[in-house]
């Protein structure tokens, strides 16, 4: 009989068996192969539920930000729409540089509220336009093309028209102005990528540009930061993830709230600056001037007006310079430019401001049709989110302009055959 002692010292160790221990860099090498297959499987998990994709703008030296081409964007801030850009950096399907035959192209520049990106592609007012030009037009093949960058002044519209909306031969440049928009062509510190703006000064018959607020933001540790995870931001969904808990965790820290535009009063003094407000107008007083809360401090609508009429003038100049170039760009390639007056945030509006632009569109000879007011006939709560169109809104604004642009495709049309629009 085989004693158990026996038994136990013929089997042989990992060593007499001449397998040698894991050593620790096989351990890393192990370690690290299922650390790639975890991220890339929420990679994967989250592209099929499409998290992560809010990121979608970066940093350029002239346009001071810019979508990323080739990028598949969910936003849910408002609404909920979802866009594939092509590689042009357009919410658009791919399009030819060069221009099919009988085809005629109109570029939209704009902000947030051209992009449209609470709503899905086949809801957005361009695209329901091209429709609306093509059902009314049979003779001629339409394409809107989108051009809007969510935060975008009036001058970077005209950088990104220069820079890429004129490769693609447009025939018409329409220009939506949205109510307000004078206000953001004030030059303010950058507190992140989406206000790293170039500014622009007019001097005279020039306008000048001033890279001053973007140079100074890239050096500051938000500019670095987005430098350095550049790579990311562009396809990783999962620091999308992580990206949009820290900015959320860092907004409940601070305690900031969605930044608008209105009037602070300091030291019994009205200025014009930004605040913690909606850019919304405050309701037109009755028997008296009402207060209302701008941050902490309390003005009367009086303040506010005046505060906002102000700035208006002051800055109009600059948009004034800015129109105009985009007027002399348009005529240097041969296309059309039309302006249409968008309603502000919520669907606020601003008189002295929709004034100037009137005047601005009649010095210059450019078609101008204020749609402000057909809008406020229907109620806010159907036409906005809490600042954007609802899908409503953007049906009502194609209904709205379509006439409009639709009469000066016509003109244009007529005139280049050299036949009498009449």
């Amino acid at each position: 009989m085989m004693d158990l002692k026996t038994a136990d010292k013929t089997e042989n160790s990992p060593e007499q068996k001449g397998i040698a221990k894991p050593t620790w860099y096989f351990c890393a090498f192990q370690a690290l192969v299922v650390v790639v297959c975890v991220v890339l499987g929420l990679e994967f998990l989250f592209s099929l539920g499409h998290i992560g994709e809010a990121e979608y703008l970066k940093p350029d030296p002239v346009l001071g930000f810019s979508p990323m081409p080739n990028k598949h964007v969910t936003k849910a801030d408002e609404g909920l729409g979802q866009a594939q850009y092509n590689k042009y950096a357009l919410p658009e399907p791919e399009r030819s540089l060069n221009k099919p035959a009988n085809t005629y192209r109109i570029v939209v520049i704009g902000d947030s509220f051209v992009e449209a990106l609470q709503v899905e592609r086949k809801e957005n007012f361009c695209y329901l336009l091209e429709e609306a030009l093509n059902k009314n037009y049979p003779t001629t093949h339409f394409e809107v093309m989108n051009f809007g960058v969510a935060g975008y002044n009036l001058g970077q519209m005209y950088l990104r028209l220069k820079q890429s909306g004129f490769q693609f031969q447009p025939d018409m440049v329409l220009l939506p102005v949205r109510c307000d928009t004078t206000f953001v062509l004030q030059p303010t510190p950058a507190i992140g990528l989406t206000t790293a703006r170039p500014y622009f000064f007019a001097a005279g018959d020039k306008l000048l540009t001033d890279y001053t607020v973007y140079n100074t933001w890239l050096k500051t540790s938000s500019g670095k930061r987005t430098q350095l995870t550049g790579w990311l931001r562009e396809h990783s969904r999962i620091w999308g993830v992580v990206s949009l808990a820290a900015q959320q965790l860092i907004i409940w820290y601070q305690g900031i709230g969605t930044n608008g535009w209105g009037a602070t009063v300091t030291n019994k003094k009205t200025a014009f600056a930004e605040s913690s407000s909606s850019c919304t107008a405050p309701p037109p007083k009755a028997t008296g001037p009402k207060t209302f809360m701008i941050g902490n401090t309390e003005v009367s609508s009086d303040d506010y007006y005046s505060a906002r009429d102000k700035g208006i003038r002051y800055f109009w100049p600059i948009a004034d310079g800015i129109i105009t170039a985009i007027k002399k760009e348009c005529d240097q390639n041969k296309c059309k430019l039309v302006i249409v007056q968008l309603p502000g945030a919520g669907g606020s509006s601003n008189p002295l401001e929709t004034e100037m632009l009137g005047k601005t569109a009649a010095r210059l000879g450019v078609p101008f049709e204020d749609n402000t007011a057909g809008l406020a006939k229907e109620p806010a709560s159907k036409l906005y989110y809490q600042i954007h169109f609802t899908p409503a809104g953007h049906k009502l604004y194609t209904e709205q302009i379509t006439p409009f642009v639709l009469q000066n495709v016509r003109d244009d049309l007529e005139k280049r055959k050299g036949l009498d629009p009449t």
